[in-house]
């Protein structure tokens, strides 16, 4: 059943006076607003809506359309307007001492790996009815994108525009980087109609994916990161209001506590952890990174490297690649991988369990790979730690080395059955041999054998010998062929 709520409103103001003048008051009188809602009793009651200038006829009818009869400019007297009827007849924001601790106490369990960030901050948009909430990383080394959280209404696609392109020309980026720390802006203060008329940030992006105002902060730094947090307001939405923007600063200390906890508990991670320790035994470059591209471990082979190799290395404690194209897609496949949560990411994008990024100039050919793996507690026993992490295998093209399950499974997702028949096959033995080695039936051999064709994306026994046998130096062509057959097979 829907019930109709019948409200009186109120619509009354002071115009500003002029020199040598008194401010006057003007009355609009009462103008019915009927809300229709399930569930509820029907009531009558009165709300008095305040316009802080003295209006035009067309002003009047502005006004009156905020608060519930005509139509929204977004003029100031509008605004106040549709604030006060809006809480007035949804009630204010759901600001109570338990619904703020309950996301106060979100954020700490988010920092201590309890939930993903994605939780807090899909309560934080609720809290403040935004269109979006975007939590996300700099490096001050290099400007690019450390990590993104984002819930609400930023569409997939405007998700990966912003990290590829258009966070650099973000002109609100440059007056949060003036800003001190938890110090807050919000855009329409600083740019008019006007500016958001002729900015390409805004009308090539941001209008089009369907933004228009935030309030954002930088809320936390140390020497490897800033970090900024903006609460977003959609086309068609009006900016925060002050007494909205005073609970923001008071919830985004919390988020700074929480980052920063969060930050340090990665360094203090405990390195002999089984998994660890099973790493250091493996010949191969091997290491474990987070969503921000912390280094979390490295064995000895990835280490060498990381001190000799110029096409990757370790910055302020994180994994960075020289190349900011490739950076990029590190980042990406890391979001493909869901590292920190599904809720944490709004991406329509299915997730994936391997991701392959390739490294090198594309006009010299790509000569290195990054084979990377998610690695969830509760499908590791926990042997590498209590949070989602990324085992990097790094992949040298250009080097012949015997061929080896551990890269083999890793590249192509094998099970440990499938990799030892693949093996078995690039060593040239029958599949009557190997059915004979394994004890198990020629039939089950086959089965095996279909799956690594279909996961190899080939369709004999000879291609998957050849392909072995070249590992490393198979070339980037097998390695798309491995990342497309991967990307098909998705996991929650």
């Amino acid at each position: 059943m829907f019930l109709v709520d019948v409200y009186d409103v109120h619509v009354t103001g002071y115009s500003e006076p002029g020199a040598g003048d008194s401010p006057s008051h003007f009355d609009l009188g009462m103008y019915p607003v009927i809300r229709v809602t399930p569930g509820s009793a029907p009531k009558r009651s009165s709300i008095g809506v305040a316009c802080d200038q003295t209006p035009s006829r067309r002003q009047r009818r502005q006004c009156l359309g905020d608060a519930g009869i005509g139509r929204d400019t977004g003029s100031s007297c509008s605004h106040h307007a549709a604030t006060s009827a809006h809480h007035a007849m949804t009630g204010p924001h759901p600001t109570s001492v338990e619904s703020t601790d309950a996301i106060v106490a979100d954020l700490y369990r988010a920092a201590a790996g309890e939930l993903p960030w994605g939780e807090p901050l899909a309560a934080l948009r609720t809290l403040f009815d935004a269109w979006g909430v975007h939590l996300h990383g700099v490096r001050l080394a290099t400007g690019g994108v450390a990590f993104s959280y984002e819930v609400g209404g930023f569409p997939p696609d405007g998700v990966l525009a912003y990290i590829r392109e258009y966070h650099a020309i973000d002109p609100r980026a440059a007056l949060v980087a003036r800003l001190g720390l938890g110090q807050w802006i919000s855009c329409h203060h600083h740019f008019d109609d006007a500016f958001v008329a002729r900015d390409r940030f805004y009308q090539d992006f941001l209008i089009p994916y369907g933004g228009r105002y935030v309030s954002g902060a930088k809320i936390y730094e140390d020497a490897e990161i800033v970090a900024i947090l903006g609460i977003h307001r959609g086309r068609g939405m009006q900016p925060l209001a002050r007494h909205e923007v005073t609970l923001v600063e008071r919830m985004g200390r919390h988020v700074s506590t929480a980052l920063g906890m969060w930050r340090r508990q990665c360094r203090l991670l405990d390195e002999r952890l089984l998994g660890n320790a099973v790493l250091d035994q493996l010949p191969h470059a091997v290491m474990l990174i987070d969503e921000q591209q912390r280094l979390h471990h490295a064995n000895a082979a990835a280490r060498q490297l990381l001190q000799t190799n110029r096409t990757l290395r370790l910055h302020e404690g994180a994994l960075q690649l020289i190349s900011p194209q490739c950076h990029h897609e590190l980042l990406l496949a890391l979001r493909r991988l869901r590292i920190g949560g599904e809720q944490s990411y709004r991406d329509d994008t299915p997730s994936v369990g391997r991701a392959i990024v390739r490294l090198g100039a594309p006009r010299c050919g790509h000569f290195m790979a990054l084979v990377i793996s998610r690695l969830r507690p509760d499908e590791t026993m926990g042997a590498f730690g209590q949070r989602d992490l990324a085992m990097v295998l790094v992949h040298d093209l250009r080097r012949r080395v015997p061929v080896d399950r551990f890269v083999a499974a890793s590249i192509f997702g094998f099970t440990p059955a499938e990799a030892a028949v693949a093996v078995a096959v690039a060593e040239g033995r029958t599949p009557a041999d190997i059915a004979a080695e394994h004890g198990v039936a020629r039939s089950t051999i086959r089965a095996q054998l279909n799956s690594i064709f279909a996961k190899m994306g080939v369709s004999r026994q000879v291609d998957v010998a050849a392909a072995l046998v070249s590992l490393p130096g198979a070339g980037a062509d097998l390695l798309v062929r491995a990342d497309a057959a991967g990307s098909g097979r998705s996991r929650p």
